[in-house]
Formats: C-alpha cells, sequence, structure tokens
C-alpha cells in the first residue's frame, strides 16, 4: 500500500480547451477543410477494408511549427482519436474515427462554415489539413518501393480494430491474396493487432496500399540473433544451496537452457520446445543458460561461487526460440513468429509468471 503522506490530493479545475487559432476568415478556413475532407473521402473511401470496418484512419496537421500536442483536446472534441505523432514534423499526427462520429464531423463543420458565430471554432480553428496518411510514410526505409525483387515482410495493421471486425478484415485479406496468387499468415494478437506475414515486390507493395486504409506500416520479417556466452571454470562439487528464496517463476526466451549438472537444471520449472525454428534440431543453450543463471541467482553469481554457497531467488520457465540445425548454424525466430510465440505463452502463463525476459537482437 501507498503511504498517505506520499500521495498528493490537488483539485482540479478544467477550463475548457484554451482560445481559437486565430484564422483571416473561419468561414474559408471551413471551406478550405471541407475541400480536404471530400478530396480524403474520394481518395479513402472506396478502399475495400473500409467495407467491412468502422474506422478510418487519416492524417491531421496543424499550422506549420505549431506542435499538435497542444490542440489534442480540441481535436479529440470533433471525434477523433489519437494513433500516433510524427516524430519528423511535429505538427502532425495520425488519428482514427468511426463511421457515426465522422458523419457528426461533418455536420459540425458545416456549422461552423456557416453559422454567424462560427460555432465550434475552437476546435476547427486549430486544424491546417486533413489528409490521407501517405503511403511512403508506411513503408519502411530498408524496402525499395520500385525493387521486382520480392521481400519477406510484415505488414502490421492500426491497433484498435473492433474484435467483431477482425474476422470480417481477415475473410478480405485472404480473397485478396488469394486473386493476386499471393502467400500469406495472418495473426490476430489479443483480438486487435492484426499483422500479416507474406512476401511482395514493389508494385506489389503499392497496390496493397492503394486498397486498405488501417495499415500502419510494412516492414522487414528479419530475424533476431544471440551473442554468443563466453565458457566458465567448472564448479567445484562441494558447492552447497540455500532454499529458494521465492516460488515465482521468470520466463525466459532465450536460446534454451543447459540440462546438465543442477546448479541450472534444478530451478527449471518447465521447459516448452514448441517454438524452436524449424529446421534446427535442438536448442543452442549457451546464451539462454547465461541469462537464466542470473535470474536465478543475481548479478553477484561469482562471488557466490567463490563462497561455495548458492543462494537461488526464484524458478526459471525455459522458452528456446533460438536452435542448431544439422551444420551447427544457429537460427532464430523471425518477426512474426518471435510474436506469435510470446502470444501463445503469454496467454497460457499469465496467471502464474508476471516477469517475462528476452535478451534477443535485431539486424536493426
Amino acid at each position: 500500500e501507498i503511504p498517505q503522506e506520499n500521495i498528493s490530493k490537488k483539485e482540479i479545475n478544467k477550463t475548457g480547451f484554451g482560445e481559437n487559432v486565430s484564422r483571416f476568415s473561419y468561414s474559408e478556413h471551413g471551406k478550405m477543410l471541407r475541400s480536404n475532407k471530400e478530396q480524403f473521402k474520394q481518395i479513402e473511401f472506396s478502399k475495400k477494408d473500409l467495407k467491412v470496418l468502422s474506422n478510418v484512419f487519416l492524417q491531421l496537421s496543424t499550422l506549420d511549427n505549431v506542435n499538435i500536442k497542444l490542440h489534442i483536446p480540441k481535436i479529440e472534441n470533433l471525434g477523433f482519436e489519437l494513433v500516433s505523432l510524427n516524430y519528423d514534423n511535429k505538427s502532425i499526427a495520425n488519428f482514427k474515427i468511426d463511421d457515426e462520429k465522422f458523419n457528426e464531423f461533418e455536420e459540425k463543420l458545416e456549422e461552423y462554415i456557416s453559422s454567424p458565430d462560427n460555432r465550434y471554432k475552437t476546435y476547427f480553428s486549430a486544424i491546417e489539413s486533413i489528409k490521407p496518411i501517405p503511403n511512403e510514410t508506411k513503408i519502411s526505409k530498408e524496402i525499395n518501393i520500385d525493387s521486382e525483387n520480392r521481400y519477406d515482410l510484415l505488414i502490421n495493421f492500426f491497433d484498435g480494430i473492433k474484435k467483431d471486425e477482425i474476422n470480417a478484415l481477415e475473410n478480405l485479406i485472404r480473397n485478396e491474396f488469394d486473386q493476386n496468387h499471393l502467400e500469406f499468415n495472418f495473426s490476430n494478437i489479443a483480438n486487435r493487432i492484426v499483422t500479416i506475414k507474406t512476401k511482395l515486390n514493389g508494385s506489389e507493395i503499392k497496390t496493397i496500399l492503394n486498397e486498405f486504409n488501417s495499415i500502419k506500416e510494412i516492414s522487414l520479417n528479419q530475424n533476431y540473433f544471440i551473442t554468443n556466452s563466453v565458457k566458465g571454470e567448472a564448479i567445484s562439487d562441494d558447492i552447497k544451496f540455500e532454499d529458494v528464496s521465492s516460488s515465482s517463476a521468470i520466463c525466459i526466451f532465450d536460446s534454451g537452457i543447459t540440462t546438465q549438472g543442477n546448479i541450472i537444471p534444478n530451478y527449471v520449472r518447465d521447459r516448452i520446445n514448441s517454438y524452436l525454428p524449424t529446421g534446427t534440431i535442438s536448442p543452442q543453450y549457451s546464451h539462454g543458460t547465461f541469462v537464466a543463471s542470473r535470474c536465478i541467482y543475481g548479478d553477484n553469481l561469482e562471488h557466490q561461487i567463490a563462497t561455495k554457497i548458492l543462494k537461488p531467488y526464484c524458478y526459471v520457465i525455459d522458452v528456446p526460440v533460438f536452435g542448431v540445425d544439422i551444420h551447427g548454424n544457429v537460427i532464430g525466430l523471425n518477426d512474426f513468429d518471435l510474436a506469435i510465440a510470446i502470444t501463445e505463452v503469454v496467454q497460457s502463463l499469465y496467471t502464474e509468471v508476471k516477469v517475462y525476459n528476452l535478451s534477443l537482437g535485431n539486424p536493426n
């Protein structure tokens, strides 16, 4: 429990959403936004996913050099919900809005234009433009959009797609990819985060982006790697173990934890070997064993070994996601398969395991 003296209690008086952004003519500004809105609808509302999704994703901006974060409460009062900020340009951000609120937004916009006092001007005056999210901002910089080479890709959709719409979106994607004879794998993490694994060339990437409004990003589906750990000296047989301090367990996604001896294996509560990469014949063990030793005994393990008294803190659960093939090569999971492994393991263990460890490297 938090001590009462550490809790600050202060009354907050809300004072509204600030001053209007000055416009030479609020009505003319509204007409410009209406033109933006109509152009947006013409481009985006024909996209295939908006036939099954109730949210539409778009980009709003404020005046140049004005931080859009300062105006988000005003923009949200018009029905928009912030999705992501643009860290290269502080005046731009991506938003989503559902069908019903978009209709209300259009009605308010007409009132802003035509009413004598330009109703809602506090909110609308903050917006400089309404546009589709540019396709080029959705493509990872490592991908050459003009290349005919096929890339191993992840297509990530914006978070927040409604549960009852995900099946319809999956069917739509399946039909689209089947018609174009493209292979793909569909993942729906926690009934809200949709990801596709596929292989596309530049022209195919352009086609997909032009047909789906809800795509957040397209990136390379890269494999993870680990560094090798240095093998330590042999430990004497007369070492003693204290009782383990906690009955809790840390779940370790790594290269596997050794099965030899008793210093580590005695504290491995479970081994989940179903996520080893295809083509491997066994876990790699080295790095995962090192990580497990630190989780079980802490960073002063060397001192404990020197004193010949080991003080285990907790147990571990082993989930190897790196393996060794018949040639001795270490192979790791890619982004897509690792995300599935983490999701499935966490969903099965979350009631008993609260700490998960990943010490993995990525080419980026």
